[in-house]
Parts: structure tokens; sequence; C-alpha cells
């Protein structure tokens, strides 16, 4: 993004922010005077019946995002395009945060200032471009559906590691924005219904291996290496 589009949409959310306050006031009483028997609502309640209130947003101990909350207490269509921008920086700075960190994992893995859980050294440049081979033809009669977490580091190693296949269905799991993946098809929102049915959780990535032509499924959680996939598309089979 160029230096003068940030320099207009910070003006433009400045100006946003100061009209907002004056304005709050007038939002809360016109809310609050549509309500029937508006005097006999106790104390309490008002915030959780006035939008203009974060509280009236509030599920449980989560409150939105700050930027979705100005977009939903004065819903323009100005108001939805920085909202927008304001994700789609988030986006980019995040994709340019996880390529830094992978290379400073490395490097602290090698220099033996971090441990290696994962075995990340293992999933090398070498070894992968040796095993994609295998991979494609391994999974021949077999589609993966990807439950992944747009914040999720190891859901992006998991991208890496499928990248350059076709049989492969992305779903993501949270977020405000759908994020897609080089070399992978593209993403969809998972379901309600199938987060359910297969029991996915806080701890992703998630892999359901399935056998086309057997219509059977393994499912495999967390990140997984090349080989492990491949195991379990063949212990399917058998």
């Amino acid at each position: 993004m160029h230096a003068k589009s940030t320099w207009l949409l910070v003006v433009m959310s400045l100006t946003f922010l100061v009209g907002s306050t004056s304005a709050r006031r007038v939002t809360t009483e016109k809310n609050l005077s549509s309500l029937p028997n508006v005097a006999s609502v106790p104390k309490e309640w008002k915030p959780f019946l006035d939008p203009s209130n974060d509280d009236f947003w509030r599920e449980g101990n989560h409150i939105p995002d700050q930027g979705l909350l100005l977009w939903a207490k004065n819903p323009t269509k100005e108001n939805a395009k920085l909202y927008l921008m304001r994700m789609n920086m988030k986006r980019n700075l995040l994709h340019k945060m996880y390529e830094q960190q992978k290379e400073a994992n490395i490097e602290l893995i090698k220099e033996g200032l971090i441990a290696d859980d994962y075995d990340f050294l293992s999933q090398g440049i070498g070894q992968k471009s040796q095993t994609k081979t295998d991979l494609q033809t391994s999974l021949a009669d077999t589609h993966i559906f990807f439950f992944y977490s747009p914040t999720c580091m190891h859901s992006r190693r998991q991208a890496d590691v499928l990248r350059g296949l076709q049989n492969v269905t992305p779903l993501q799991v949270g977020g405000n924005l759908l994020m897609h993946f080089n070399a992978l098809p593209e993403s969809l929102w998972a379901e309600k219904e199938d987060l359910e049915k297969h029991k996915i959780g806080k701890r992703l990535p998630v892999l359901l291996v399935y056998n086309n032509q057997l219509n059977k499924m393994l499912r495999l959680e967390g990140f997984q290496p090349i080989e492990n996939i491949i195991k379990a598309a063949g212990s399917i089979r058998k």
C-alpha cells in the first residue's frame, strides 16, 4: 500500500473517531427510546440494549475486533471499506511475519537455542522435493480435507507440505477474511456441521484423509509431515 493511501486511511479513521464521540450520546438515546417501557429497563441492562456500547456486541468474554465494532456502530459503506482495508493490511503483515518466523525458527534450532519439537529441520527443501512425487502418486485415490486457522503457524506449515496438490480442500476455521494458499485450491469456510461431526476443536491443523474408492477416512490432528500423510493413506487401503 502506498504511503499516500496509508495516510488517507489514518486521516479518515481519525475523522470518524472524532465524530463518533459526539454522536454516541444521541445514538444511545435513540436506541433506548425505541424500546417499549424504556423507563422500566433496569440500569444494568441498558448497555446490553444499546448497539453503540461495546457490551452490546460481547459474546461471553469476547468482544469483536475494534474495527468491526466501529463499522457495526455506524454501518456505512465507507466504514465497510475502512474495515476491509484494515483486515487486508493485517493479512499482509501476518504473511510477512510468518516468513520471518520460519527463518528465525530454523536459525534458533540450528544454534541449539530452542528445541525442534516438530522435526522442523527434517522437512528441509531437499527432502521435500524428494518426497513430493511420492505424495502425488501415493494419494491418487485420496482426498484431503485440510482444516486450518489463518493465525496458526502450524496450519501454514501444513499448507506448505500440501502445496502443489489439487486433491485438497482447505477449510478455514475462524477469522474475518478467507485466506487462500499459493499452489492450493481456493479455501472454503468450514461449516458448523462439519466442525461438530469431525470434532474439530482449538487444536489445528486437522487433516481428514479420505479414500474415494473405499469411502473410508482417517483423521490426523496437528501438523503432519509428508511421510505421515502417505502412511495414513496406505493404512486406509489395508
